[in-house]
């Protein structure tokens, strides 16, 4: 294949990134080109430092992965939505263990998914980390409401709440209890439970090992252990500011900033504020290491601001189609 591309006599190609062209397959010197592809892809070599995004649910990920398909090549990009430790690992090896996975690995230039980060520590030095955080309880409330949406299909956690009737008062009350009597089963619950800090920790902690009551004295190891990986990623991101930290993400990796649209967004939109105090506060109980990342990549963002104004920096233009 690589042959026949090589010496094919198609003009360049439009690259999904606006305003740039990519070479389409070269016409002059097509031997030589090949073998120096050929050489890159078997040495596993990667031309520049790939990127990784870390999709955790409900926090803008699916537009985000939109704006991807938008900006690379189908073979420049790699999805990771495995979310069992078993079933990771199978698919891994099953595109990329062989001799021609590890030269189409060569190729990739943007990991993202709900797991991205099991490969974080497997991938070259340099790489690119980047993710959205929300707050803690527009997230669930979010989160929950987009689960027990019977129109759509939200996997392993929407049957279980659909199923068998949970309501938020239910998941905080035996939530626990039940990740405790039977992971295997009640499992995707987890991402109530500090489900943020989860995400990033994906790759580094067993699930069961992550406690899912308040207070627990492994919280505060947990939230070390998250807020040392932020603090290596390249661009924290806020949900509540998602417009605006989009575009500041698309002008760090050079991306086209298309019109859009906001993916996965619940039928009817869940509120917070029209929950009772004391369930609000359960929640809130219940995610205490994820409100102290929320907390310091906020902090963060306000102090480049203060340092950009001081400078006279401004960010750049606003899309002028519609809301993103």
């Amino acid at each position: 294949p690589f042959l026949a591309q090589a010496t094919s006599n198609r003009q360049p190609q439009t690259c999904p990134r606006g305003g740039f062209r990519r070479p389409g397959p070269p016409a002059a010197k097509p031997l030589a080109n090949l073998t120096r592809r050929i050489f890159e892809i078997g040495n596993g070599m990667f031309t520049t430092p790939p990127i990784l995004f870390c999709h955790i649910p409900k926090t803008g990920g699916s537009s985000i992965r939109e704006l991807i398909t938008k900006n690379y090549w189908p073979w420049e990009r790699s999805e990771i939505y495995r979310m069992e430790r078993r079933s990771f690992q199978e698919e891994w090896e099953k595109k990329y263990a062989t001799d021609w996975g590890r030269r189409r690995l060569s190729r990739v230039r943007i990991f993202f998914g709900h797991t991205a980060m099991r490969l974080r520590d497997t991938l070259p030095p340099g790489l690119r980390c980047f993710t959205f955080l929300r707050a803690p309880l527009a997230r669930v409330v979010s989160l929950f409401h987009y689960a027990r949406d019977a129109n759509r299909d939200a996997g392993a956690l929407g049957r279980i709440l659909q199923e068998e009737d949970w309501t938020l008062e239910r998941i905080y009350n035996e939530g626990p209890t039940a990740l405790h009597r039977d992971f295997v089963r009640y499992g995707p619950m987890r991402q109530f439970f500090n489900g943020q800090a989860r995400s990033l920790l994906v790759g580094y902690n067993d699930p069961q090992h992550f406690p899912s009551e308040p207070r627990h004295p492994l919280l505060r190891d947990r939230q070390r252990q998250a807020a040392a990986l932020l603090d290596e990623f390249e661009f924290v991101g806020r949900q509540e500011k998602f417009a605006e930290d989009l575009r500041s993400l698309a002008q760090i990796f050079g991306w086209s900033l298309p019109f859009t649209p906001r993916k996965n967004v619940a039928t009817q939109p869940a509120i917070a504020e029209d929950l009772d105090f004391e369930l609000r506060q359960l929640i809130l109980a219940h995610n205490e290491v994820d409100q102290a990342l929320v907390a310091s990549a906020e902090a963060t963002h306000q102090a480049r601001e203060s340092h950009s104004s001081k400078d006279g920096r401004r960010p750049p233009a606003i899309p002028s189609r519609g809301e993103l």
